[in-house]
């Protein structure tokens, strides 16, 4: 069994995204987002199925897991694919926000403004990262299948 902590694929996280405002949040706001969304991903089936046993230590913060096709580069794909994961998850308050669904008065001669623009854009890139996400799945199971050889 290989063991993972979630601040790695947090860390990776992180990278992936210009969100300053967590660099002033508390570490338990971050431990229970880690814990919450490194649950919610791993209870995804099409995350589940590809280990063989995987168990979460929400105390410790660590995934023990054993994948069905194991590769050289197991560890750097459970990263990766967590960190995708916490993206989706991040911008899903972003897309089913109420502030995206109002309309806005703004200005001197209170001209009338329709957020629309702004969230078929965030709505664009949640697509985009979920893509990404299912892509990553794919292509591991893809190089890793057994009928691809060295």
């Amino acid at each position: 069994m290989n063991t993972l902590n979630y601040s790695t694929a947090f860390e990776h996280f992180l990278n992936l995204i210009t969100e300053y405002d967590f660099m002033n949040v508390d570490e338990e706001y971050i431990a229970s987002k880690e814990n919450e969304w490194t649950r919610h991903i791993i209870g995804m089936p099409k995350v589940r199925r590809l280990f063989s046993s995987i168990s979460l230590n929400a105390e410790e913060q660590t995934i023990e897991y054993s994948m069905k096709n194991s590769g050289a580069y197991d560890e750097d794909f459970i990263i990766d694919l967590l960190a995708l994961g916490y993206v989706i998850l991040w911008l899903e308050p972003y897309v089913n926000s109420t502030l995206n669904l109002k309309q806005v008065f703004s200005g001197k001669e209170e001209k009338f403004y329709s957020q629309s623009a702004h969230l078929s854009q965030v709505q664009e890139l949640y697509k985009l990262n979920y893509q990404k996400f299912d892509k990553h799945i794919r292509d591991y199971g893809s190089y890793f299948n057994g009928f691809i050889k060295d």
